[in-house]
Parts: C-alpha cells; structure tokens; sequence
C-alpha cells in the first residue's frame, strides 16, 4: 500500500516583504519611463522578480512511501511537480525526530547535505531521515504521519524512532 504526506509550506516573512519590495521597485521605474527611456529595462527587471517572487507562494512537499521506497517531490502553486530525490529503506540509517540525539553526528557534520522538506510551523514534528547514497551523507527533514511510520516499523524497525 502506497502511502502519502502532503505539508505545505508557511510562506517566510521575508518572502512577503521581498515581493512587496520588487512590486514597489516595477511601479516606480515604470512611472520613470515617461521622463527616462532607460528606465525600461530596470522596470522589466523589477516586474520579472516580482512575478517570480509572488510565484513561490504555494509550496507543499510529498512524501510517498510504498515497500521501502521513499520519493519526495516539490509541488509548485499546486501546478508544477518537481522530484527532489529518491531513495530506499535499506540507504536509510536512521530515522528520528529532529534534534534526536541518534541524529545528533549528522546535524552537526558540515558534509551531510540538508534538506527542509516540513512545513516550518512553530507546532510541526519533523522527523530527520539519514541515508548514504554515493558514499554522501544527507539529511532530509519531512512530516511523516503516525500510518507512515507504523507500516515503515513493521518491516524496519530498528531503523525508525518516535516521538514518544
């Protein structure tokens, strides 16, 4: 049984000012075009960044899992898909929740790749997922529901840790 987690992404703060900011920067070179020609270019420039700024609003990850394969993907303004990797049960070496100390050498380790696929509210449970592929460490922070991880124990226990 293939299972699924779909988490969307709280919007940063930051990411609301910067599209304000490139927004009010298009408006104001645009009304500059009547008394500088040049300004045309800055204003397509300025309106090119505002329209990729406001198109990164709707961000959600999914995990699926089916017999030891995992696959996360990027779901872009709930249109574009996009692969973020791949990997099996057995290149995994732990899973945990974040900050668990099992987890602790691969946080701290500067070759382990990271890479935050959780929602980022103040109230989310990542769980962090080691596995060696091509002799590299990466660590993948997702959201994994109580089914995921009752049907990853069964068969791979000793790998996965809960919170409690």
């Amino acid at each position: 049984m293939e299972l699924f987690t779909l988490t969307k992404r709280k919007r940063l703060q930051s990411e609301k000012v910067m599209t304000v900011v490139w927004a009010i920067l298009a408006i104001l070179f645009a009304a500059m075009i009547y008394f500088i020609v040049f300004a045309i270019f800055p204003t397509i420039l300025f309106a090119v960044l505002w329209y990729i700024w406001a198109k990164r609003r709707y961000l959600e990850y999914e995990v699926s899992y089916f017999d030891g394969d995992f696959r996360i993907a990027k779901i872009m303004n709930k249109s574009r898909r996009k692969k973020i990797m791949n990997f099996t049960m057995d290149e995994v070496i732990q899973i945990a929740p974040a900050g668990d100390r099992c987890v602790y050498k691969y946080e701290n380790d500067v070759q382990t790749k990271l890479v935050n696929c959780y929602s980022m509210e103040a109230d989310a449970k990542p769980y962090d997922i080691v596995f060696k592929k091509e002799n590299k460490f990466t660590l993948v922070k997702v959201e994994l529901d109580d089914r995921m991880l009752a049907e990853m124990c069964k068969k791979y226990q000793q790998k996965v840790v809960r919170y409690s």
